[in-house]
């Protein structure tokens, strides 16, 4: 890297305007991917039991990070499980972390049924800024099929989401940890970080 690299817009450009905020608790590249299939099913009202297979078309990045996981055995492999992720957002209606952390569903035959009808292939339009985009088809046992397109996920830089859909998704972390009241508290001493004169004030607030 040259010198003049590292001072290229200093004080004009700020990256951390560039942070992903991720909405479920598993790896950066199956985001985009939960997102479209959730879009699909809010749309079109089908269930696990419908399913008979979905194609996903994901960059080779993606696919080779979680693609091919389909039976994971630790918290870690089932949060980079593209096929596991799919196989709960459908059979339980969300992406909540203690989900990931179940061993029972790590092996739930149920699960890894539905996992085994995700097939992953790498979509040569899948990248430079769109190496995180989704190309989806999901075929019904009736004989229907629907596609999507999501060209950024959630939450990333190109399709940043509210400060709502945020602070909801700290709440649902957080209550796992700390009561409501603390919760509510903290929110709002983030909200005013800029005019807090000792961020030493917000650790009372994280300790359980």
């Amino acid at each position: 890297m040259e010198p003049e690299e590292i001072t290229r817009d200093l004080g004009s450009e700020f990256k951390i305007m560039r942070v992903w905020f991720k909405l479920y608790p598993c790896v950066a590249t199956v985001q985009g991917v939960i997102y479209t299939l959730s879009k699909l099913i809010e749309e079109h009202r089908f269930g696990a039991d419908d399913v008979e297979e979905i194609r996903v078309g994901i960059s080779e990045t993606s696919l080779s990070h979680g693609g091919a996981i389909y039976e994971p055995h630790d918290t870690a492999s089932a949060q980079f499980s593209l096929p596991f992720s799919l196989a709960i957002r459908l059979l339980k209606n969300d992406n909540d972390l203690s989900f990931y952390m179940d061993p029972m569903l790590w092996t739930d035959p149920k699960v890894l049924a539905l996992a085994k009808k995700v097939k992953s292939y790498a979509d040569p339009d899948a990248k430079k800024d769109q190496n995180y985009n989704t190309t989806m088809e999901v075929k019904l046992t009736n004989g229907k099929s629907y596609k999507a397109f999501e060209p950024y996920p959630p939450g990333s830089p190109l399709n940043m989401v509210s400060r709502d859909v945020l602070r909801a998704k700290f709440r649902k972390m957080a209550r796992a940890v700390l009561p409501e009241d603390r919760i509510d508290r903290l929110i709002d001493a983030v909200d005013r970080l800029e005019t807090c004169n000792d961020t030493g004030e917000l650790l009372p607030l994280v300790v359980k």
